[in-house]
């Protein structure tokens, strides 16, 4: 188990254990915080799980494929912005620091 400190969107960090190979939505809801609720269950497709990943280099992440590229270029997210549903757990994050951005857009989803 990994310990991946997150900002929540009030400010507040909190410490999380998070098990390798799972995303960081996974890690972020089995610690019981509801600040990316991932309406699409992680295929990739809502954008409601956006975070931010300072100091992590992006050679360092797991690839940022197309379809996420996609939900990315239509939230008009920025550089470091990623959906934690595409974001695998894995040593480089526990560095890192890791803002929570997602929000719930009833009846909107970024791939509409």
């Amino acid at each position: 188990m990994l310990r991946l400190a997150l900002i929540l969107p009030n400010g507040d960090v909190r410490e999380v254990q998070a098990e390798p190979g799972f995303s960081l939505l996974v890690a972020v809801q089995d610690a019981g915080i509801d600040a990316l609720p991932g309406v699409c269950n992680g295929c990739c497709s809502c954008g409601t799980c956006l975070v931010r990943i300072d100091q992590v280099s992006e050679q360092d992440l797991s690839p940022c494929y197309p379809g996420e590229q996609q939900i990315l270029a239509k939230l008009s997210a920025g550089e470091k912005n990623r959906l934690a549903c595409q974001v695998m757990v894995s040593s480089t994050l526990a560095g890192g620091q890791i803002t929570l951005l997602g929000k719930s857009r009833p009846g909107k989803h970024a791939g509409d």
